[in-house]
């Protein structure tokens, strides 16, 4: 990690109504793998998503509508996944073997480099959210001793945020309720970026009226009157803007421009143009994904991300 922080803090996600509860803990190299984990075939187009949830349609069943047919999961019955991007291989396993030295992802959908896989925990109610610049805990704050970032979502299953930092050798785990949270920041563009899981809950299984909270205290964001095919989002000084999530390179999938006050109104975009690595001018929205088509000298362009030239010496 070479000194590198790494803060995990974890939302629990829903697919066609039914939760799928996992958390992605960031990238380790492929050769660690446990001995006992067992691989998935997948096809050669999948990604992350497919390795631990793969949609399917029921060609000869296709009136039928109850949930379980409308997905499975890849690795359904095991604690982690680990998808390697660049293999197209999608692994199962419970155990994590020697494989707990993990470094942060440089996006959310698990840009790892080559020879590393993206390592999912399944079964668990936290789920990637969001990175900062900074992040510091305001109630009901604890810091259990852990050694791994499973061991910490483990200890803060009680909690609303579970947050997991390793500098260097040293590692750290803290259970907290609320926190105050710096300017949203593109994951691992930085060595500090706190990459945030938040702690969901669950509604399944529960009435409707229960699960629904009361009006006077939902706090909305204001209604949108933007044309057809833009977004809003609001500005730097205030106010409100319209904005192309689907093709604009500074607000990719979501707003950019988030603060503390409105970071639970708004979908979370990327900047595409800040993207580490990046070549002035090579890089686009498309679909609301960043695709890069030129890195700056010392980086190399791999899987659709700039990674950064080693010297050899």
């Amino acid at each position: 990690m070479s000194g590198k922080m790494f803060v995990l803090a974890l939302t629990l996600a829903s697919l066609s109504g039914q939760a799928v509860a996992s958390a992605l803990l960031g990238c380790a190299e492929t050769s660690r793998l446990p001995e006992t984990s067992r691989s998935v075939e997948m096809d050669a187009s999948s990604g992350i998503v497919d390795c631990v949830v793969s949609i399917y349609l029921h060609r000869e069943q296709p009136k039928r509508r109850d949930e379980d047919s409308l997905f499975q999961v890849a690795c359904s019955g095991s604690r982690y996944s680990f998808w390697q991007q660049d293999e197209a291989l999608c692994q199962c396993s419970n155990e994590l073997g020697d494989n707990d030295i993990f470094i942060p992802s440089l996006s959310p959908i698990a840009s790892c480099p080559t020879d590393s896989s993206a390592v999912t925990q399944l079964r668990t109610p936290f789920r990637l959210d969001k990175c900062y610049s900074t992040i510091s805990p305001t109630r009901h704050a604890i810091s259990p001793a852990v050694s791994s970032a499973s061991e910490c979502l483990s200890h803060c299953s009680t909690h609303a945020h579970a947050s997991f930092v390793r500098e260097g050798s040293d590692v750290a785990c803290t259970c907290f309720d609320a926190a105050t949270f710096g300017e949203p920041e593109v994951c691992g563009s930085e060595p500090s970026t706190v990459a945030v899981y938040r702690r969901g809950v669950s509604t399944h299984g529960r009435k409707k009226k229960a699960a629904r909270p009361k009006t006077k205290n939902v706090k909305q964001a204001p209604m949108s009157v933007c044309e057809q095919g833009k977004n809003q989002c609001p500005g730097v000084a205030g106010g409100l803007q319209c904005l192309d999530w689907q093709n604009d390179v500074e607000s990719c999938g979501g707003c950019t421009e988030l603060t503390q006050a409105t970071v639970s109104l708004y979908p979370a975009g990327v900047n595409c143009s800040l993207l580490p690595g990046v070549e002035s001018g090579k890089v686009s929205c498309r679909s609301s994904k960043c695709f890069i088509e030129e890195c700056r000298v010392g980086w190399t362009l791999i899987r659709g991300t700039c990674v950064k030239t080693l010297r050899r010496r």
